[in-house]
């Protein structure tokens, strides 16, 4: 099947890498496995008491960029991307994708402020970008694959006795924090999203203050 994109989707997916991780500067060293943070292990005992344990998870509800609606009884573990901003996620809640799509993906994955060099070894899901092997994806069994609105649906009827397929739409970096906040839930990794989520602003808020007030017409 044939997928039709705009023009403008290509050089939008360029840039979508990635704007938490890479503005807040807090990615994973080369060679290193995903982990939660500094700052995350040092959370106060309130902020820790947001991760739920399996034992204790109620399920979730959320609605994803086409307002599918996905209902989880469990954390979700196994996580396949094929779609880069997934990976970022990934990274700043301490998780490791099951698999990955190639070409951009595979790049964002094995950059120094992801996962390195371990980014490399992740299991690969093949097809383009614009069409990912939905054997890859059935054979990986994952318990959620996170893919682009607009790019990606045919790959939910597929899936639908596979595992739930979340479509994100990240226009603002807002949109982009609202979904790291999303698969925090679903993870049972709130506290490690709040952490994320915090340090993000803390810089955004820093890089405004250094930013010049004069404006160019």
């Amino acid at each position: 099947m044939r997928i039709n994109v705009k023009k403008w989707l290509l050089p939008a997916l360029l840039l979508l890498p990635l704007l938490l991780t890479a503005c807040a500067g807090s990615g994973i060293k080369e060679g290193e496995a995903a982990a939660p943070s500094e700052s995350s292990a040092a959370a106060s005992p309130e902020s820790s008491a947001a991760e739920s344990p399996a034992s204790e998870f109620e399920p979730v509800t959320v609605e994803d960029g086409t307002g599918e609606t996905l209902v989880f009884d469990r954390p979700v573990e196994k996580v396949a991307c094929v779609v880069s901003l997934c990976v970022d996620v990934l990274a700043e809640l301490g998780m490791e994708p099951v698999a990955i799509g190639e070409s951009g993906v595979r790049v964002i994955a094995a950059s120094p402020e992801f996962f390195g060099s371990k980014g490399e070894t992740f299991p690969s899901i093949g097809g383009s970008f614009f069409e990912p092997s939905l054997e890859d994806l059935v054979t990986m069994e994952p318990d959620l694959v996170i893919g682009l609105k607009g790019v990606h649906e045919p790959l939910r009827e597929g899936l639908k006795d596979v595992a739930p397929l979340f479509l994100s739409s990240p226009r603002h970096y807002n949109d982009s924090i609202a979904f790291l906040e999303t698969i925090g839930r679903v993870t049972g990794k709130t506290a490690e999203a709040e952490t994320a989520k915090q340090r993000f602003l803390d810089k955004l808020a820093d890089a405004k203050a250094k930013a010049p007030r004069t404006r160019r017409r």
